[in-house]
């Protein structure tokens, strides 16, 4: 005794598997720019925005609207183009270098210092790390979508 079982639509699956594979590069770039924008949106939104020391919280405003993306080939580049920037991210010393002393306000109050030690207050990373759920999310929707149109 002999049981045959046939799948039906089997012969169309490779021309189906590649128009699934078309389709999720051609979203490539879509998942990205989400991806980007969900990123800089948790930075600014909960990283930016105080309050300090634990976080770093806003001046004037600059470091939060300078955060931006940008999407090349298969990944996006996330960050900011200040200065400044980097020292809040990762902690640092700043040191005099052209005189003595570093001069700065505090208040009313003038203070004269050889160096600054600036602790990390992240924005970046922790938006990162916070992301991976909606980046998952985002990945999973765009390839349901491409294996849809695929299968169709």
């Amino acid at each position: 005794m002999i049981i045959a079982i046939t799948v039906k639509g089997m012969e169309n699956l490779p021309q189906k598997m590649r128009r699934f594979r078309m389709g999720i590069l051609a979203r490539v770039a879509s998942m990205l720019k989400l991806i980007g924008e969900e990123v800089v949106s948790r930075s600014t939104e909960d990283y930016l925005s105080g309050p300090r020391p634990e976080k770093l919280g806003r001046r004037s405003g600059d470091l939060a609207r300078s955060i931006n993306y940008k999407v090349k080939g298969n990944r996006v580049v996330i960050g900011t183009n200040l200065k400044y920037g980097r020292i809040h991210e990762f902690g640092g010393t700043i040191k005099a270098k052209n005189s003595p002393f570093l001069v700065f306000r505090i208040g009313k109050q003038w203070i004269s210092v050889k160096q600054v030690v600036i602790p990390d207050r992240p924005f970046l990373r922790p938006a990162l790390a916070d992301s991976k759920g909606a980046a998952l999310s985002i990945i999973q929707r765009l390839a349901n979508e491409a294996l849809r149109e695929a299968m169709a």
